[in-house]
Formats: structure tokens, sequence, C-alpha cells
């Protein structure tokens, strides 16, 4: 992923969650800025170019789930 969007860690990738919180004028998505510290390559494209992982309590807030 970090190849496809040219980031290096210290670059900073939006994040956007099109499932966000529901008003009176539609579904507001929800986003966040967060910055890249560390790529990583398991050597197999399909997880390679998928896959993303940020500490889980950051993750349950911004997916809106408990634990």
């Amino acid at each position: 992923i970090a190849r496809a969007l040219g980031v290096m860690p210290g670059d900073k990738v939006k994040l956007l969650q099109p499932n966000g919180v529901k008003t009176a004028f539609g579904t507001s998505p929800r986003v966040n800025v967060y910055e890249v510290t560390y790529i990583f390559s398991v050597g197999r494209a399909d997880v390679d170019s998928t896959r993303i992982y940020m500490p889980f309590a950051e993750a349950q807030s911004f997916f809106n789930r408990e634990g």
C-alpha cells in the first residue's frame, strides 16, 4: 500500500471510513489523519496491498467498535 500511495515513514495519510456518524443530513464519514511510522512486507501481494496495522484502541475508536 505504501508504494502505491508513495508514502514513507514520517508521511501522513488520511483514512476515511464511509459508515460514520448518522446525522439529520445523512451519514457523515469518519476521517482521521495518521502518521506512517513503519512499512513492512510479508512478501505476499494479497496481504501487502490490502493491510494496514494500527494500535488496537485507535482502531476501535476510528471504526466505532468495542473490544
